[in-house]
């Protein structure tokens, strides 16, 4: 759904980032997000955009750090966890 709305143009940007192999032909080596990925494929912070990141708590706190060290407003960044909350779980 992201990627039909980001192929029509406009306002909407989506990048992926491979920790790991990437696609054939793929322009960028794998690595995680840091502040020359963030540079590089982000809209210009001068231009307040909203920045949206979804994945598991470490990856979306560590990214939306990233965000704001680059110069966007935390009150423009949205969030959504997914996956284990690092505490265990006790079954009886």
């Amino acid at each position: 759904e992201l990627q039909a709305i980001s192929s029509r143009g406009g306002s909407v940007t989506l990048t992926y980032a491979y920790t790991r192999a990437t696609p054939k032909d793929w322009p960028r080596l794998p690595g995680r997000i840091d502040a020359s990925l963030i540079a590089e494929t982000n809209w210009s912070s001068k231009l307040i955009p909203t920045c949206y990141v979804c994945g598991p708590t470490s990856f979306v706190e560590s990214t939306a750090a990233l965000l704001v060290t680059c110069g966007n407003r935390p009150d423009k960044i949205r969030t959504e966890r997914f996956g284990p909350t690092g505490g265990r779980n006790e079954f009886h």
